[in-house]
């Protein structure tokens, strides 16, 4: 039964509220809200629709579900919340599930300063939020070289008998060992102080002022450390030339479109220094006015929880909503803030800088895209694909000497890695090193709720040979599934360009080392083994620090205990009289081990 839009229009009330546009699959594809429920809707029902994306939508839809709200500022949240929920197809989902990250100085007579991403879980100050995590390492490292502040976590700090290496390469005072006195170590977190809250040119004069003092009183080797502090800080400021005099912290946001794509473009200033840009981009289904878009991007960017609210928000044009964003967002930070439209003299400036950043932002995605799509097509081409596939799924495996096996799937489409679709899987329960175990592990936990249909839609691609191949089709073939299924290896030489794909029928291609298809097919492969690493060091790293909070088993013992047993995996299984044999561990040490082994791993 086709929709009945007349029908429904004379049921629509004249109020303000949300609407949600249902498809004959029962999926809503599209939310929004409007001020008039019955005028917003007849919008789309009309007989020329100056959009064919619109009408594409029109055409879909079976239903619409309408909820009225008492002000337009509920449809707001409401509508925020239900693309939250439903993630409807044809909606804009400018969301970023990153936290941001923030530079921390502890607490303490020797604080450190330490890199931390996400809620402010510990005591200390918090200097940020910076819009990357490259901003802030750079931020850091200056720190590091210049005031020399500590970086080890309390545990390390108490419990170290002599210098580290950042001591040895010069970017710590080692206060671990007492070779720093704590008023000088105080005074270095004075300064480090000052430059995170953006005070550049306070803090310069300092140095200033105590590297003549020092001097004076001949203390050249003080005056010389001095000197190259005030030179490092000074190069920075030069090269961070946008520094401004308001001490409020302030985001600037601006709109760009292009060939269908929308960027965001957020700037972020605190306490006067411009921490950095971030970049936001989306696929556009439908044809929005510019204020929508601004409004939808508010209203879903800072209600996220961990996200944080300046004190003003500069945009580039007017907003229909102004006062109820202003009021749902100062709601949610707990005091004022305000959206200032357009403006005059240093908003200007703010301005005129994000819209350069967000077009040289845009002009990069396109271009990078672009790259994307064209490799995507001519897989299709040479490889002579099935029409109905819209994505790549690469499978690699990781370990180390047969410890810590993680196996990694990300998903590619023709505009690039899906992210969000990646996932790895923690291999336990096969012998050590057994790469095709792990393969075929990972590839039955991937698809044992998976249709033929959906696998029907996806090449699968193997980072390995023909053993792989095989071991992918056996796996698949247990659970009733075939798939457009590719192996990739890097052939005799392993020479990138040379690399040989592995085909049903016992097939093998070579392509010429300038195809985009090869390029793109290295992208996917790469992105898969980069994966799968990062998880296999995250799970390596966890399980060697189980050892190191057990009280007793320093750095010697650590190393002769991996070393006895040939890792951590069999230390795991090891009993309590076999950990005893070993030199310098008793039966009480051993009985400590293996009980945080059982516990923490």
């Amino acid at each position: 039964m086709s929709f009945d839009a007349a029908v429904f229009l004379t049921t629509v009330p004249d109020l303000p509220g949300v609407y949600q546009m249902i498809d004959r699959q029962a999926n809503v594809i599209y939310v929004g809200k409007a001020k008039s429920l019955k005028k917003r809707l007849g919008s789309y029902f009309q007989k020329n629709l100056s959009s064919v994306k619109t009408e594409h939508l029109v055409s879909q839809i079976a239903k619409v579900e309408t909820i009225v709200t008492e002000t337009e500022k509920e449809a707001l949240l409401l509508e925020c919340s239900l693309i939250k929920s439903l993630k409807p197809r044809y909606n804009i989902l400018l969301r970023d599930d990153k936290s941001y990250p923030y530079l921390v100085l502890s607490a303490g007579n020797f604080p450190n300063l330490t890199y931390q991403r996400g809620g402010k879980r510990r005591a200390g100050e918090y200097f940020g939020p910076y819009p990357d995590a490259g901003s802030a390492k750079e931020t850091l490292n200056l720190l590091q070289k210049t005031f020399k502040l500590r970086s080890c976590d309390e545990h390390t700090f108490k419990n170290r008998s002599r210098p580290c290496l950042q001591h040895q390469i010069g970017r710590c005072d080692a206060p671990c060992v007492g070779w720093v006195k704590e008023g000088d170590y105080q005074e270095s977190v004075k300064h480090t102080r000052l430059f995170l809250q953006g005070k550049s040119q306070a803090l310069i004069d300092q140095l200033v002022q105590s590297m003549e003092v020092a001097s004076q009183s001949l203390a050249f080797e003080k005056a010389g450390q001095l000197r190259d502090q005030i030179t490092h800080l000074r190069r920075t400021t030069q090269q961070q030339a946008v520094v401004f005099e308001q001490a409020k912290s302030v985001d600037v946001v601006v709109l760009l479109l292009d060939q269908g794509v929308l960027c965001i473009q957020v700037m972020m200033l605190r306490q006067g220094r411009l921490l950095g840009n971030k970049s936001i981009f989306s696929k556009l289904n439908l044809e929005f006015e510019r204020h929508e878009l601004l409004e939808l991007f508010l209203v879903q960017w800072y209600l996220e929880s961990a996200r944080e609210l300046p004190a003003e928000i500069c945009i580039e044009q007017p907003l229909a909503n102004k006062e109820n964003i202003e009021a749902i967002l100062t709601e949610s930070r707990g005091h004022k803030v305000k959206i200032r439209q357009q403006g005059r003299g240093l908003t200007k400036k703010w301005l005129a800088l994000a819209q350069h950043n967000g077009l040289q932002a845009l002009k990069a995605h396109l271009a990078k895209n672009a790259h994307y799509q064209q490799g995507f097509i001519e897989c299709f081409e040479i490889l002579q694909l099935d029409e109905r596939i819209t994505q790549i799924e690469c499978f690699d495996v990781s370990h180390t000497m047969g410890q810590a096996t993680v196996a990694s799937c990300v998903v590619f489409n023709g505009d690039g890695p899906l992210k969000k679709a990646y996932r790895r899987f923690n291999i336990t329960g096969i012998s050590a090193g057994d790469d095709y175990a792990a393969l075929a592990d990972s590839v039955a936990r991937r698809y044992q709720k998976v249709s033929q249909q959906e696998l029907d839609s996806r090449l699968l691609l193997i980072d390995g040979g023909r053993g792989q191949f095989n071991v992918t089709v056996e796996t698949l073939a247990k659970l009733g599934l075939t798939a457009n299924l590719l192996a990739i290896s890097k052939g005799s030489s392993r020479r990138p360009g040379l690399e040989v794909l592995h085909l049903y029928g016992g097939e093998q291609r070579v392509l010429a080392a300038d195809s985009p298809a090869l390029h793109f097919l290295q992208k996917v492969r790469d992105e898969a083994h980069r994966f799968a690493i990062e998880g296999h060091r995250a799970k390596r790293g966890k399980m060697t620090s189980v050892l190191e909070t057990i009280e007793g088993v320093g750095p010697k013992r650590r190393k002769t205990l991996l070393h006895s047993f040939g890792g951590l995996q069999e230390l795991k299984q090891a009993r309590v009289e076999e950990i005893a044999q070993i030199d310098g561990i008793g039966e009480a040490l051993a009985r400590r081990i293996v009980q945080a082994l059982k516990e923490k791993v």
